[in-house]
């Protein structure tokens, strides 16, 4: 595969993980205050979606979650560390297997059901 073909469908990969995450997260308000969690969750269950998709794909979904959020503007040392947190650290905290699962499940059904209970709680 050539490396244009490549970033071509790492580019349609993240546009499809910008668009699962605006059919999922349409009109919900975070919570106010000043808690993480809300921002962590939602974190998780992106990288959920880009597990989802990027098995579907035959790509490293860590691979897929740094581009996506460099295509969101973040830049590559700030990018790489939200990648470590959420993969390493925010996945094994009380709610990450079920923010996770939940990622990997809407990419599946796209129903949006129980997300903001999940995510906002």
């Amino acid at each position: 595969m050539t490396e244009h073909k490549q970033i071509s469908e790492m580019r349609a990969l993240c546009d499809e993980v910008q668009r699962l995450l605006r059919l999922a997260t349409d009109g919900l308000k975070p919570p106010s205050g000043s808690s993480e969690t809300p921002r962590r969750k939602m974190s998780v269950f992106t990288y959920g979606i880009c597990l989802a998709l990027a098995r579907r794909e035959a790509q490293e979904p860590a691979a897929l979650y740094l581009q996506y959020l460099l295509q969101g503007g973040l830049s590559m040392s700030s990018a790489e560390t939200v990648v470590e947190r959420t993969s390493l650290k925010f996945m094994y905290t009380e709610y990450g297997p079920s923010c996770c699962q939940l990622g990997e499940q809407f990419v599946q059904s796209e129903d949006t059901a129980g997300i903001a209970e999940i995510l906002l709680s």
